[in-house]
């Protein structure tokens, strides 16, 4: 394989990484502000794009910080209905960056192998690299960076309930984000079976 045709592969991987901003908190006016302008400058339409049938689509997106999301919304969104309910604060602070950053409102799912749905689009969220019961972040070191990659990758690959897959990396550094990012082009350079939008928030 030549080195230009594996760019191109690599190239028709797309993944979008939630990254942390290092911003002070902003009062509850701000923090609306502040989500309207993340839904104007990187609204995302699921399913729209891509290199169609087959192939996967990664895409990197800014995300807010921590700080300036909202508790309350991350409470709603932390209870995993499809595994019966449970509290999961990691997936709560997930799902709030992928709706402030896209403007999008998502739903609970039921389905297995679906975390949200942002509209009728089924989600499938992989990280932060936080604690479940509180949605602290871990401190992170390179081989959890590659772990979530490489679930990322299965995920790509034996996922079909859903083929929009949100990689959320707050609290990983330039580097790690970097590493993850090249892992996961790797692992899906030859993959072509399904079409999959990987969606990397930062």
């Amino acid at each position: 394989m030549s080195e230009d045709f594996a760019k191109m592969k690599v190239a028709a991987v797309r993944v979008w990484v939630l990254s942390s901003t290092k911003e002070p908190a902003l009062c509850l006016s701000e923090r609306a502000a502040r989500k309207r302008k993340y839904a104007h400058r990187f609204s995302y339409s699921p399913g729209n794009g891509g290199i169609g049938p087959g192939g996967v689509n990664i895409e990197t997106r800014k995300a807010p910080g921590r700080d300036e999301l909202d508790d309350q919304r991350i409470r709603e969104l932390g209870i995993n209905h499809e595994q019966g309910n449970v509290t999961d604060l990691r997936e709560g602070v997930g799902g709030v960056r992928y709706e402030q950053t896209t403007g999008h409102s998502l739903r609970a799912s039921n389905t297995e192998g679906v975390d949200f749905y942002d509209g009728e689009t089924p989600i499938s969220l992989k990280g932060p690299l936080a604690r479940k019961d509180t949605g602290e972040l871990l401190a992170i070191n390179d081989s959890m960076v590659d772990g979530l990659a490489d679930s990322v990758v299965k995920g790509a690959q034996t996922n079909t309930a859903a083929r929009n897959i949100v990689v959320d990396t707050l609290g990983l550094s330039d580097t790690q984000r970097s590493r993850l990012t090249e892992r996961i082009s790797q692992g899906l350079a030859d993959f072509d079976a399904m079409p999959t939008n990987v969606i990397i928030l930062e």
